[in-house]
Parts: C-alpha cells; structure tokens; sequence
C-alpha cells in the first residue's frame, strides 16, 4: 500500500504483491497465516518470510542471488544495506 498509494509506484507495487501471492501459493507461512488445515505449508517467521518475498523477485528477474549474510544493519550483500 506504501508503495502504490503513498509513493504512487503501482508497478512496484504490483511486482512486490505477485511475489507475495507466489512465496504464499509456494506454502511460506508466518504463526498468524498459519490457520485451518496446514498440510502443504511451511511455519516461518517475518524474517525468513521477508527473504523469501525478495528471493522470488530476485529469482523472477534473473537478479543476484539472495544470500543473507548477518541480522538488522547488515553491511553484508543482502541487497540492503
């Protein structure tokens, strides 16, 4: 919603929300998704879902392997910092 209301990035917006629905269809789910029947699904939390929302658009867009290299403030080559 930031990117699309806020920023007024649409597009962006629309690549993020697809690689969301994919890592979701894939079965990644954090405690709070994790309802109802769970077979097929993948308990994870916000960090490792967070990677892999940008590891699928990385991998869609033939970018630069995703390799976590430390936590929070990072200077590693995560693509953040």
């Amino acid at each position: 919603m930031l990117l699309r209301y806020s920023f007024d990035l649409g597009k962006e917006a629309d690549l993020v929300e697809t690689a969301v629905e994919n890592v979701l269809k894939a079965g990644y789910r954090t405690g709070d998704l994790l309802v109802g029947n769970t077979q097929g699904t993948k308990k994870v939390g916000t960090q490792e879902m967070g990677d892999a929302i940008v590891k699928e658009n990385r991998v869609r867009f033939h970018l630069i392997p995703f390799a976590r290299t430390g936590g929070r403030g990072s200077t590693g080559h995560d693509g953040f910092g």
